[in-house]
């Protein structure tokens, strides 16, 4: 039992890490009167080694209030947010895009700022990084992350050169356009970005989210919401405790954002650089012919749909996750968001 600081953990995650779980034998079969599962949910999508699970299990909650508040249709890939523009509210400067973080910041935000709108995943697709042009024949190959590391070389290309790079921005932007050929921004805008950027975050922002992505015309609305969390950051929070509330919201059919411990030997001060994210849709109970019984939790993972048909179709041991989760040294556990 620990006391979970309100301070912000960095959560990044890299996919050499994987999840304390421990897998069901076939021994375990459903209690099928336990099983509530949150259908309200858009499909998987993967992170491609960036650090943006934070961001993806953000927009997945915005994604299912969305579609349940607007009787959407969730399984609609044209439902979908733009997790790059949900991720540009994190910090305190905003509009701009980092790697590691935490979900509830971007939700506390966004909860202020509501009624509002978010650009849609498919002007905006996080694939326009995810694959490079890296042949003469310019063949498209995937390259995980590879993307994003580019985009940020070429920006200190330009810094470290002086003024030969900044006599040529419209060359670098052109570079930027033909290895990145998936990437939508006009190379315009990416050499305005590099003259009027002021960090790499703010040019990594004005880089891949094209403007005309950002006009109203071209965004989801989002109704009104209200961001909250658990624990409160004031008092001591064991597993029970932490698990007894994820039982109450997923029964309740509220998903919710967990930080876990992503290092298959965690301890009990977990490192914030080892945490990840995830989304939890689901919850029931299995049990074996000699009475033992667990509680699973459906987990939504940005590792993509291999990642979840690897492990039982993402159902995981909640007890595990919960212990993960508390192992972690500062982090608000869990983030849920709610009609205001």
């Amino acid at each position: 039992m620990k006391i979970l600081l309100i301070a912000l953990s960095l959560i990044t995650t890299a996919q050499a890490y994987e999840y304390p779980y421990n897998p069901l034998d076939k021994s375990y079969s459903d209690k099928a009167e336990s099983i509530v599962e949150i259908k309200d949910t858009t499909p998987i999508k993967t992170q491609d080694g960036i650090g943006f699970c934070y961001g993806f299990s953000t927009t997945s909650l915005l994604e299912s209030y969305r579609c349940r508040e607007l009787s959407l249709d969730c399984s609609d890939p044209k439902e979908m947010l733009s997790t790059f523009d949900v991720t540009s509210f994190y910090g305190d400067k905003g509009n701009t895009l980092t790697e590691g973080g935490n979900a509830y910041p971007i939700l506390k935000k966004l909860a202020k700022l509501a009624p509002l709108s978010i650009a849609r995943e498919e002007c905006i697709p996080f694939s326009s990084l995810a694959h490079q042009i890296i042949d003469k024949k310019k063949t498209m190959k995937r390259n995980e992350g590879k993307g994003w590391d580019y985009l940020i070389s070429k920006w200190k290309e330009y810094k470290g050169n002086g003024p030969k790079s900044s006599d040529c921005v419209a060359c670098l932007a052109k570079d930027i356009k033909t290895t990145l050929g998936n990437l939508k921004t006009p190379a315009d805008q990416i050499a305005d970005a590099f003259s009027t950027a002021t960090d790499v975050e703010d040019f990594l922002y004005k880089t891949i989210l094209p403007k005309e992505c950002l006009e109203e015309k071209n965004r989801a609305p989002m109704p009104a919401f209200k961001a909250e969390f658990y624990p409160d950051g004031l008092h001591d929070t064991s597993d029970e405790m932490l698990q007894g509330k994820i039982e109450e919201l997923l029964n309740n059919k509220i998903p919710l954002e967990i930080g876990i411990c992503a290092d298959k030997s965690y301890t009990p001060n977990c490192e914030d650089k080892e945490g990840h994210s995830i989304s939890l849709f689901g919850i029931k109970e299995v049990c074996n012919k000699s009475g033992e019984c667990r509680k699973m939790v459906k987990v939504k993972n940005s590792y993509g749909m291999g990642w979840q048909k690897k492990n039982n179709d993402g159902w995981l041991d909640l007890k595990e996750l919960v212990h993960s989760s508390n192992s972690l040294q500062s982090y608000q556990n869990i983030t849920w968001i709610t009609k205001p």
